[in-house]
């Protein structure tokens, strides 16, 4: 996956248009979002999202050459990615409950007086993609949930996987995206958009619930199209505000 996203000859041409450049070997050897732990530590917080959101414009474009369709020009897609972000971020500061119909990621905020918000579903046509993680510190580990929903909010796919090992609030948050981002490729899921929320549990109820129930199990779990036991109820409840 290092090699998709950051050292094939696309990737590299996209990065070197937006003035970056990596190294390219370790890159290529990247296991587990090590590499993305490291870019985490050297960049702040809006250049990560900047480089997510890249690498999420990368991995859409070489989805339209996988399903027969051409891929944009590397210097457009450098040039998309930026405007698309700060365009996303203007739009959020505008309309804050307006969900957007681009590949976006986007992060629930932390706001101790605001009522919780329930999920919101994607544009028609679309897929929004709910990822968390969660840690428990006695065991040293990690619990990743991932849940992909259509627009009427039936669940199309879903993950929860055990991980060894606690990590910083921004550094979970790269492992869980790349995770999340590797099983997608690998299971070949068309992805619209993906929503994070690392600081409370409001609309992403259902992911967290898969994170928890990652923790007690001992290897990874997956699901096809259908509403898994462990987050039913929360599934069901979403149902409600679709």
């Amino acid at each position: 996956m290092g090699h998709a996203l950051f050292s094939c000859k696309y990737a590299k041409a996209v990065w070197r248009a937006q003035n970056l450049s990596f190294d390219w070997r370790a890159c290529t050897s990247m296991r587990n979002g090590d590499y993305l732990l490291h870019l985490s530590s050297i960049y702040n917080k809006s250049e990560m999202e900047q480089l997510f959101c890249t690498l999420w414009a990368i991995w859409n474009e070489q989805n339209k050459v996988v399903h027969g369709r051409k891929a944009r020009a590397a210097n457009d897609l450098a040039i998309f990615a930026a405007i698309f972000l700060q365009n996303f971020f203007n739009a959020q500061h505008k309309h804050p409950t307006v969900a957007a119909t681009a590949p976006t990621i986007s992060h629930q905020q932390n706001h101790s007086v605001a009522a919780p918000s329930p999920w919101s579903p994607p544009a028609s046509s679309v897929l929004k993609l709910n990822i968390d993680a969660t840690v428990h510190s006695s065991s040293n580990n990690t619990g990743v949930g991932a849940v992909l929903k259509d627009t009427n909010g039936h669940v199309v796919a879903a993950l929860a996987m055990p991980i060894i090992g606690s990590f910083k609030s921004h550094e979970m948050e790269a492992k869980v995206l790349f995770h999340s981002l590797n099983w997608a490729l690998q299971q070949q899921l068309q992805i619209t958009q993906i929503e994070t929320d690392a600081l409370m549990r409001s609309a992403n109820e259902a992911a967290h619930g898969l994170a928890k129930f990652a923790l007690g199990v001992d290897e990874t779990c997956t699901w096809l199209e259908i509403i898994l036991l462990p987050i039913y109820s929360v599934i069901v409840n979403e149902s409600l505000f679709v």
